[in-house]
């Protein structure tokens, strides 16, 4: 599970197993690849920036796409900013009810009084790529 995702996961983990999926084919879409071949260049990248440079005919045999290749595969996906935005029960706000609060809880429940109110959570695409590809930032000092 992806670290940005754990605070929903709490709540809702089949939502956050969506939410991850759903985030790595954005990605990959962005990228005009699909996730498998998306996760090969960022492998290459980051094994060539943490290990040295491993030459393309080594990385061929790995089943790796050429470095050149890899990186414009991910500067397009890193182009992308998806965001994910949920609720979860500890997130949220007591109203003082009646005409103060507008919110659409009071009219569904038919509630008038104080009411605990869930608020939305966003997750920001910076939180999201840093935790997809966490070792660019590290390795490279900013994003591709």
């Amino acid at each position: 599970m992806l670290d940005c995702l754990k605070h929903m996961e709490e709540y809702d983990p089949t939502g956050a197993v969506f939410a991850e999926e759903r985030i790595w084919q954005e990605f990959a879409e962005a990228a005009g690849v699909d996730k498998d071949e998306l996760l090969k260049a960022y492998q290459r990248v980051h094994l060539d920036g943490y290990y040295g440079p491993i030459d393309d005919e080594e990385a061929a045999m790995e089943d790796m796409p050429t470095l050149k290749k890899s990186i414009a595969i991910l500067h397009t996906a890193l182009e992308h900013h998806p965001m994910v935005t949920y609720t979860h029960p500890d997130v949220g706000f007591t109203c003082a009810g009646g005409e103060a609060c507008d919110h659409p809880d009071h009219e569904e429940l038919e509630e008038d009084g104080p009411m605990w109110h869930e608020s939305e959570v966003t997750v920001l695409p910076e939180a999201i790529r840093l935790s997809c590809f966490p070792s660019i930032k590290k390795i490279y000092g900013g994003w591709l």
